[in-house]
């Protein structure tokens, strides 16, 4: 896995390039809770992934049930055709995965 992470006006946007699997978990949960610190926004882009795996996916879910309870917008942009397949293969809905707190 390749990310890269960009700030604008308090949005950040987590970029991931290539593969991502149960051997990025941990680096990239890292990189999330980081993140959850300061921003109200942030985007995971999956435009230049090529696959994930099962533990990639629940990762994903954990990490929008954190922004839920901190009231942070988490939003999963640009899944392949491939990444989606998989994640409905498991049961996963992408329509799911992204959440924007109620605006007031």
């Amino acid at each position: 896995m390749e990310l890269t992470k960009t700030n604008e006006n308090d949005c950040i946007t987590i970029s991931i390039s290539e593969k991502l699997t149960v051997y990025d978990v941990v680096s990239l949960h890292h990189e999330l809770l980081s993140t959850f610190e300061t921003a109200h926004q942030v985007t995971v882009d999956l435009k230049n992934a090529t696959d994930c795996d099962s533990a990639a996916l629940q990762l994903l879910i954990a990490a929008k049930n954190k922004a839920v309870k901190q009231n942070i917008t988490f939003t999963i942009s640009n899944p392949s055709e491939q990444i989606k397949a998989f994640a409905g293969k498991i049961g996963f809905v992408w329509e799911n995965l992204n959440y924007q707190p109620a605006l007031c």
